[in-house]
């Protein structure tokens, strides 16, 4: 009797490794097919996008009525006010942020804030002096047109 249910144990058993390496097999194949199908279609994609690109260099000549106005220099400076001001706006937002941070510490350790104190805000001059100080330098370097100095 117990042979029996073995038997059947055994045959139960083999059924199911047949069935779960079918189901391998269709996955594996369903698989590979949608792997397939999507590099076919990004190949597709790729290959539209590089065949609309232009041949032609697009700083060739230029075409008749066309304005060539380009000022090297000029854009150069604008680069340089553009970057210092950006300097500028970001140190002062972070001298906003030490400065409420300032308030804050010095509210919760002396409990004696008072706003109207030259003494409670001489932080935050210095610290927006630092930040004039960057953007002025950051506008010469762009200015004068000075790199970094390159890492070895």
């Amino acid at each position: 009797m117990s042979r029996v249910v073995i038997e059947h144990f055994e045959g139960a058993v083999k059924q199911l490794n047949a069935e779960a390496a079918a189901i391998r097999e269709r996955a594996d194949t369903a698989i590979a097919e949608t792997v397939a199908r999507i590099e076919a279609e990004g190949r597709e994609r790729v290959d539209s996008v590089i065949g609309n690109l232009p041949s032609a260099p697009i700083f060739g000549e230029p075409l008749e009525g066309e304005l060539v106005d380009f000022d090297p220099i000029g854009w150069f400076k604008r680069q340089a006010r553009s970057r210092a001001w950006r300097t500028l706006l970001q140190g002062l937002l972070a001298v906003a942020v030490m400065a409420g941070g300032n308030v804050v510490i010095q509210a919760v350790q002396q409990g004696s804030l008072n706003v109207f104190s030259w003494d409670d805000w001489k932080v935050v001059a210095t610290l927006a002096g630092s930040a004039t100080l960057a953007a002025v330098f950051s506008y010469l370097q762009n200015a004068l047109g000075i790199k970094p100095p390159k890492a070895d």
